[in-house]
């Protein structure tokens, strides 16, 4: 069983801005075929949660050594179905862990997978 801390949060380290949105189909200009794109709905800023060794050697378990964990401020729009765009990488969202307590900054640890379907239409 994976146990996951949630470690202390300051809001500075929300420093990489992420667009969420979903894939639509879209043309590649050179050659004019269809390919999925992402299609942005909205961004958040997020930091990039850093594993424990432990940890690390647990997912490899559950083959999820490839997945990485973004940290949200509590946001009930991100929602599973969603992909996420960092860093010019479309990533789909493996799993979210809700803080739903009655912090006064509660964040949310959403677990994602690099895409390789969705590809740049420019």
């Amino acid at each position: 069983m994976i146990q996951v801390t949630m470690m202390a949060i300051n809001f500075i380290q929300l420093n990489k801005r992420a667009d969420l949105g979903t894939s639509k189909d879209g043309r590649n200009p050179n050659t004019g075929n269809i390919l999925k794109v992402f299609n942005k709905q909205f961004s958040r800023f997020c930091a990039v949660r850093t594993r424990t060794m432990n940890q690390t050697y647990q997912l490899t378990n559950f083959n999820m050594q490839d997945t990485v964990d973004l940290v949200f401020r509590h946001d009930p729009l991100i929602q599973s179905l969603l992909k996420i765009q960092l860093d010019g990488i479309v990533y789909d969202i493996v799993s979210i862990s809700p803080d739903e307590s009655f912090n006064l900054d509660p964040y949310d640890i959403v677990t994602v997978r690099k895409n390789t379907q969705i590809g740049s239409a420019g």
